[in-house]
């Protein structure tokens, strides 16, 4: 394993610990050091494992890599298909796109809260070419298909690239950015929902991304938090600093700074609201304490939706557990 000695984004030599996380999917008692570099913020697991060593880190049944479609885009529910429509139409440009007015501007206003709540769509673009790295069970490649896009994945891992194919019939490929060829792009959009914490090298990632795009086109970026509030006080309990399958951990300054360094800026971005994250997290807490008997009590279901006015509350503050940011070429 590597021993984390300078920032990879800064290069300070410096870094301080934050905290020690337990390994908590494949059972071997391991713990990892989340470390901050004072200088800019960027945290690194430390230590982090390498090539098969790392893979060794996914244990079969991993859940990303499990299908888990939630459905055709509209699934036979009136009234929430037809709010998604206008969410999508007047946030997004799908279904003929905005009209133009000042109610319609009010319209978008009220409705775009809920633009937080479902998978997040790229802008329409006709005939519009995407790539999703990383695309685990395929549910994101199938949810643009269904929006209307020419899509490619890519999955590292041969066994849940197959499984994705075999579900949603898709062109799905066993690699990563470095198995594209000039022929299998460019593309509107590349995609890289929860992959840059996942890989060894995010600066590398990123430019590849960069590289695969036509003018104009962007990134779609989706990362842990690591600056949330639940970070903050559940401090190791944390969910997602998962080590060390997360090898990076991010907040909106960090990835930022990321981007610059390879030739892109943040056109947007905001965090999602949600409390699932929170409660597996205090369930963490109370199991690392000792109280596993308590984490297997039922009510945890209720919990999460009496803690659902927090999760909008963090987003609000721009300090919910999962960040998305558009990023665009320079």
């Amino acid at each position: 394993m590597k021993i984390q000695e300078s920032c990879l984004l800064c290069g300070s030599g410096f870094l301080s610990e934050r905290c020690t996380v337990p390994e908590r999917a494949c059972g071997k008692g391991e713990s990892f050091k989340i470390l901050a570099c004072p200088s800019c913020g960027f945290m690194a697991t430390s230590p982090q494992p390498e090539g098969p060593e790392l893979a060794g880190y996914y244990p079969d049944g991993y859940a990303p890599h499990t299908a888990s479609w939630r459905g055709p885009l509209f699934g036979g529910k009136p009234v929430r298909d037809a709010l998604k429509r206008e969410v999508f139409r007047l946030w997004y440009g799908y279904f003929g796109g905005p009209r133009g007015g000042a109610l319609e501007a009010l319209e978008k206003r009220a409705l775009g809260p809920l633009r937080f709540i479902w998978l997040v769509p790229p802008d329409f673009t006709p005939g519009g070419r995407l790539l999703d790295v990383g695309c685990g069970a395929g549910e994101y490649l199938a949810f643009a298909r269904d929006l209307g896009w020419s899509v490619v994945g890519l999955e590292a891992k041969a066994a849940a690239a197959e499984e994705a194919r075999r579900t949603f019939g898709l062109d799905i490929r066993a690699g990563t950015l470095d198995s594209l060829t000039a022929a299998d792009g460019p593309f509107d959009v590349v995609s890289l929902w929860h992959v840059l914490e996942h890989v060894a090298d995010p600066d590398a990632a990123l430019k590849s991304a960069r590289r695969a795009l036509k003018p104009g086109g962007y990134i779609l970026a989706g990362v842990p938090n690591a600056g949330c509030w639940e970070a903050a006080l559940l401090g190791s309990h944390w969910l997602q600093w998962d080590p060390p399958r997360h090898l990076w951990h991010f907040t909106p300054d960090t990835l930022a700074a990321l981007a610059r360094r390879c030739g892109l800026r943040v056109a947007d971005w905001h965090t999602l609201p949600g409390s699932g994250d929170l409660v597996v997290s205090l369930q963490f807490a109370l199991r690392d304490r000792g109280f596993s008997w308590a984490a297997a009590l039922p009510g945890w279901g209720l919990l999460r939706l009496l803690l659902w006015p927090y999760g909008w509350l963090a987003r609000a503050r721009n300090a919910g557990g999962r960040l998305v940011a558009r990023l665009e070429p320079l």
